[in-house]
C-alpha cells in the first residue's frame, strides 16, 4: 500500500507514471491533494499494467475532467475492485462517466462517491441508484 498525503501536482503525476508495470502494488491512496485532469492523463495506461486492486483520490479537488480520465482507467483495468473520490468536486457530468464506469467493469466491487455535488441531480442519484442493483449481483 502506499498512502500519500498533500502532495503537489508533479508529486501526483509522478506516482502515476511510476506504477507502471508495477504487479506488487494492490492499493494507492492520494488525500488532500490537488489533482487535475493533467496530473492523471496517464492513469489508463498505468492502470492497464498493474494489479491495483484499491485506488483512492480523497479531498483532492476531482472535478469533472479528471472523473472522466478516471473512469476510462478503472474500466481498463482488470484488477481495480475498490475506487475512492469522496470529498471532491465531481458533479453531474463526471458522474455520467462513472455510471458507465459501474456498467462496463467485470471486476467492480465498490464505489465512493461520498460528499461531492452530484446529488443536487435527481438524474445522477437515479443512475447511481440503479446501478446498486449490478453491483450487488456481482458479489454473490
Amino acid at each position: 500500500t502506499i498512502e500519500l498525503w498533500q502532495i503537489c501536482h508533479d508529486s501526483v503525476k509522478a506516482v502515476v507514471s511510476a506504477i507502471v508495470g508495477n504487479t506488487v502494488l494492490k492499493n494507492l491512496r492520494i488525500h488532500q491533494s490537488e489533482v487535475d485532469c493533467i496530473d492523471v492523463d496517464e492513469l489508463p495506461k498505468s492502470l492497464l499494467t498493474t494489479k491495483i486492486e484499491s485506488l483512492t483520490f480523497s479531498n483532492c479537488a476531482i472535478d469533472n475532467n479528471a472523473a472522466e480520465i478516471i473512469a476510462q482507467a478503472v474500466t481498463n483495468s482488470e484488477s481495480l475492485q475498490k475506487l475512492d473520490l469522496s470529498d471532491n468536486s465531481v458533479s453531474c457530468n463526471g458522474n455520467h462517466a462513472l455510471l458507465k464506469l459501474f456498467q462496463a467493469s467485470r471486476f467492480f466491487r465498490e464505489f465512493n462517491l461520498e460528499h461531492n455535488p452530484i446529488y443536487k441531480c435527481d438524474q445522477c442519484v437515479q443512475g447511481l441508484t440503479m446501478t446498486t442493483k449490478p453491483l450487488r449481483k456481482n458479489l454473490q
